[in-house]
């Protein structure tokens, strides 16, 4: 299966790590490498996370029952862990554009989830939180997401 990206200056969404999970905002809590009450199996019984606002480029939806720690841990940067209280994703996305459900870094036709389109419930590894949209709830999101695609804050930057 070809998983390059045939787009100049694109990557396709394996090369991204690229995931849709509609619904959820990629937090700490809804991951399944969690642990007890405030750990990962990446970082670690010493390292707390942040269930309700951390995030990490090792994110993946499951049931935590059974995940072993994961020897040797991992520090916070070599994984991108950081912390937004409303969480993550491309609606969030600096680089998403959701009018046109693109994206500035990866390439929406590529091969996987979301066949021929980026989604606003998808997240990747390139996550860069926008300014204005990383700080609204999902309720505002849900009224930014359904406006008109020329609206200021939808634009690619």
């Amino acid at each position: 299966m070809k998983t390059a990206s045939t787009v100049p200056d694109k990557v396709s969404k394996a090369e991204a790590g690229y995931v849709c999970t509609p619904g959820c905002n990629y937090l700490c809590g809804e991951c399944q490498f969690r642990k007890g009450e405030s750990q990962c199996a990446f970082f670690g019984p010493a390292a707390g996370i942040s269930f309700t606002e951390g995030s990490c480029n090792a994110w993946k939806s499951g049931d935590p029952k059974g995940v072993p720690w994961l020897k040797p841990y991992y520090g916070f940067a070599e994984l991108g862990y950081a912390e937004n209280k409303n969480g993550f994703g491309c609606k969030r996305c600096e680089h998403f554009g959701a009018g046109k459900n693109d994206c500035e870094k990866v390439d929406r036709k590529s091969p996987g989830l979301t066949p021929g389109i980026i989604s606003a419930e998808a997240c990747c590894d390139f996550q860069k939180p926008d300014k204005e949209r990383a700080q609204m709830t999902d309720g505002k999101l849900v009224q930014i997401l359904k406006a008109s695609p020329g609206d200021r804050v939808l634009r690619f930057r």
